[in-house]
């Protein structure tokens, strides 16, 4: 199978959207699939594990983005993968596809969640009811991560069969959480003080009793670290770390050495770092209002908390006591067991000539 996908900021951002479409495009060349991406800006040159980067360019007509050169990369393919949801440039990328007759695949990646549309009512009102709906119903499938999301799609207004398959993780086979040598509590992501739950968070951990494990954050995003640096000063919290992202060996180092993982998100379909932790085996305190933090609770993989400072609080305490131990082993096997990248990828794949 041919595949495109299309996710405009694939190489030059580092959020979750822009990692899932990396780990999919991967997962996919591992499972046999021909892949390419079609992206804008970042290192391009020649194939890499498996996927050929494309360019194309944004452009803008009557204020609104479409990509340009897209149209000359869909000749030949079997689907195209259009990433993200509200946006200009997957209504375009929709109307090229229907043009070339090349079926596609929507990946909202959590853009129909119910917090995400409260946020800003009015514009995404306006795309709901015109072209929004256009490319749900227009498209082969939509792909969600867990199946509860579904809801998200109805209440667009729109009708669209599914693929379900959950965003998965690549971390060295080499490294596991070493029981919490760092003494910290740990989180990563982007700073988003509303989304990500991170007032939350900092109230949670300032009502556990002292002495206690410090709080580590690194994640991207300068205009929402400075916000939070006000904020856990205004909340008199000081032992906390709010500092820039961690890559590469550092980040695995961050993870393996914490003594656990907290993810505090109001919403998420999905989430890469906690996937991440969850593959180390390190204990993970998780809102379980979030599809992931609920999978998780769900199977003893981590201690669930509904995103609310004194029952998280009630989490965070759990998974740093001797239960810890289990929610870690637990979660590392289930997740290295069964989400990789390739697993993940076939599954995917296999549902959707089911539906092509």
């Amino acid at each position: 199978m041919k595949v495109l996908h299309f996710f405009p900021q694939t190489l030059t951002a580092d959020g979750g959207p822009a990692l899932s479409v990396r780990g999919w495009a991967r997962g996919m060349a591992r499972a046999g699939a021909e892949v390419s991406v079609a992206c804008a800006g970042g290192n391009m040159a020649g194939t890499q594990e498996g996927v050929t980067f494309r360019s194309v360019a944004l452009r803008a007509r009557h204020s609104l983005q479409y990509p340009s050169g897209l149209r000359e990369l869909l000749p030949g393919h079997d689907v195209l993968f259009l990433h993200s949801g509200w946006t200009p440039y997957n209504l375009w990328g929709a109307k090229l596809a229907r043009r070339a007759g090349v079926p596609y695949v929507l990946v909202p990646h959590g853009a129909y969640e119910p917090d995400v549309l409260a946020r800003s009512r009015a514009t995404k009102l306006l795309w709901r009811t015109t072209s929004e709906r256009t490319v749900i119903e227009g498209a082969s499938a939509v792909h969600i991560f867990f199946e509860q999301e579904q809801r998200n799609i109805s209440a667009v207004g729109a009708e669209c069969p599914v693929l379900v398959a959950p965003n998965a993780v690549d971390v060295p086979l080499d490294r596991s959480w070493d029981g919490g040598s760092g003494g910290y509590l740990l989180w990563i992501g982007r700073y988003d003080i509303h989304h990500k739950g991170l007032d939350i968070l900092i109230d949670a951990f300032s009502s556990l009793p002292t002495p206690r494990p410090p709080l580590v954050m690194r994640g991207t995003g300068e205009q929402g670290r400075a916000e939070l640096e006000r904020y856990a000063e205004k909340r008199g919290v000081h032992d906390v770390l709010i500092e820039g992202p961690v890559e590469g060996d550092d980040k695995w180092d961050h993870f393996c050495r914490a003594r656990a993982f907290a993810f505090a998100s109001r919403y998420d379909s999905h989430s890469i770092a906690i996937m991440e932790a969850a593959a180390l085996g390190v204990p993970i305190a998780a809102a379980d209002n979030t599809y992931v933090g609920e999978f998780l609770a769900s199977q003893g993989a981590a201690a669930g908390a509904p995103a609310e400072p004194d029952a998280f609080a009630r989490a965070l305490a759990d998974v740093l006591s001797e239960n810890g131990i289990s929610y870690g082993a637990t979660a590392g096997y289930l997740v290295r067991s069964s989400v990789s990248w390739e697993s993940s990828a076939r599954n995917l794949l296999g549902q959707l000539e089911a539906v092509l």
